[in-house]
């Protein structure tokens, strides 16, 4: 199985899962982003997450990259 990579960047990547840390004051949450253009022929529509605790949107980004084969 391919490694997962990360990388920090300014804008939404078309071509990659975007996870976004967000610092509220009450702790710490993270939006997964994922464009269909990433994989335009396993997914339906552009897909986002609501507001999720770090690890779960993590882990969640993680996932969603495995499943639909996304490797940035």
């Amino acid at each position: 199985m391919a490694r997962n990579r990360f990388e920090q960047v300014d804008e939404i990547q078309p071509d990659a899962i975007n996870l976004t840390l967000i610092q509220k004051s009450d702790g710490q949450v993270g939006i997964v982003h994922c464009p269909k253009t990433a994989a335009p022929d396993r997914l339906p529509a552009d897909l986002t997450s609501p507001e999720i605790p770090v690890r779960d949107a993590v882990a969640g980004a993680i996932q969603l990259a495995n499943s639909k084969k996304i490797l940035g």
